[in-house]
This record gives C-alpha cells, structure tokens and sequence, in this order.
C-alpha cells in the first residue's frame, strides 16, 4: 500500500504543477513586448554598467556571490522565455490557415 500512496502523492503534486502552469498561462497579459522592451533595455545596461563599475572599484571578490545569483535569474529567465517562444511557435504551426 505504500507504494499505492507514494504515487498518488506524486499524481497530486504533477496535478498541482499542472493546474498552475495551465492558470498561468491563462493570466498572461497581451502586451506589446516591443515597447516594453524599449523601456527596460535601457535600464538593465544601466544596472549592468553600476553593478561592473562598483566590481572594477572594490574587487570582484566583494560581489561574485550576488553576480552569480544575478546570473542564475538571467539564465532562468532566458530559459524561461525561450520554452514559451518554442511553445508558442509551435502552436501557431498546428493552427490551419
């Protein structure tokens, strides 16, 4: 029986993933990426530039922890983006002209 219950937990747990995504991707905004892109560019090579001249000013040993944790939400996020691009192409490839 305890295997029995070991795969229900794990049903439940894939059933809760699953309804999130699904919730999520219902509440994504329909927005112009364009232009919001054109706002935040800017502001992120500004972080960037403060965030490399305070590393060149105090030594990067002072800073590689939070640039690593920076980095790992970079990534994240590049992942991230990339699976809904994929995603996203692939269902405008099934719709019928």
């Amino acid at each position: 029986m305890e295997w029995a219950q070991k795969i229900k937990e794990e049903n439940d747990e894939y059933s809760t993933l699953s309804n999130s995504r699904i919730k999520e991707e219902g509440e994504r905004p329909s927005a112009n990426v364009h232009d919001a892109r054109d706002v935040i560019d800017p502001i992120y090579h500004d972080i960037v530039n403060r965030i490399n001249a305070q590393v060149t000013l105090n030594g990067e040993a002072n800073y590689i922890s939070f640039i690593t944790q920076l980095n790992g939400a970079i990534e994240e996020l590049k992942t991230t983006m990339s699976q809904q691009q994929s995603a996203k192409k692939k269902d405008a490839d099934k719709k019928p002209e």
